[in-house]
């Protein structure tokens, strides 16, 4: 009766051991997070951030638009949070999910928008936008060295955009205007990430006790180098565009801006 007892405790336990590995298991599991970026046209958008901030976690997202991240276990509480998706000259969008085990997809698309064209995201540990020596603002006046005044010759995106019913804006010109926005959109996201590993090597260097200046100054340069070849792309956008336009549209661009 004892060795009965006995076996039937034991096999009670194992029972209920094999219930409840299961459910350890899974509690034990990672939450991978992981989906796509694309524009409202169905374009992958690269070097798009997306970001947890409840969490302080973000990743980017690869050439063909795609993103993941994974957390611990110790981080899947089955809590919500927010998740945020910013790109270079699209609206951010937000949503709600819950962070459990296993795999979960979310897919985000980013309206384009015209006001955002100029921006370019330089950083130096933290995302800040910064306007470019001659980006404009949402008037459609550009801001240029005091060396030498080039906006008159140049018509910045956001202008265009605006006023493209009454400059007869044609869907070639249109399309091809998108086109190099696309372009220099897919610039200044890349060189944004060299830009921050590259200010990040600088503050290293200022936090020292003692400042080596040449080392400082030389990686300041290679920082600014960066900076420099976004500056380029966005000034190889404008006169692009520049050249899409007729004779006609400019000479209404130009009045426009003398109105404003």
């Amino acid at each position: 009766m004892t060795t009965f007892l006995r076996s039937s405790r034991l096999a009670g336990l194992l029972a209920g051991l094999a219930t409840t590995a299961p459910a350890s298991t899974a509690f034990a599991q990672n939450a991978i997070i992981t989906g796509t970026v694309k524009s409202s046209q169905g374009q992958a958008l690269q070097a798009a951030n997306v970001r947890i901030a409840n969490l302080s976690i973000s990743a980017g997202t690869d050439v063909d638009g795609t993103y993941r991240i994974t957390l611990a276990p110790d981080r899947v509480r089955g809590q919500t949070v927010t998740m945020t998706v910013r790109a270079i000259g699209y609206k951010p969008q937000s949503k709600l999910i819950t962070i459990g085990a296993g795999l979960q997809e979310h897919d985000f698309s980013l309206e384009f928008d015209v006001n955002r064209v100029s921006e370019v995201v330089v950083t130096g540990g933290a995302k800040e936008t910064k306007p470019l020596a001659f980006t404009v603002d949402k008037a459609g006046n550009a801001s240029v060295p005091a060396s030498g005044d080039f906006s008159q010759h140049l018509y910045p995106p956001e202008l265009i955009m605006q006023n493209q019913g009454r400059l007869k804006i044609t869907e070639p010109q249109r399309e091809a205007i998108l086109q190099e926005i696309y372009k220099v959109q897919a610039t200044a996201a890349q060189v944004q990430w060299r830009v921050s590993d590259e200010s990040e090597k600088l503050n290293q260097l200022l936090e020292r006790e003692n400042v080596q200046e040449s080392e400082a100054l030389a990686q300041a340069d290679r920082m600014m180098n960066w900076e420099t070849a976004v500056k380029r792309a966005q000034l190889t956008m404008l006169i692009r565009i520049r050249n899409l336009l007729t004779t006609e549209q400019k000479a209404m661009l130009n009045d426009l801006r003398r109105r404003r």
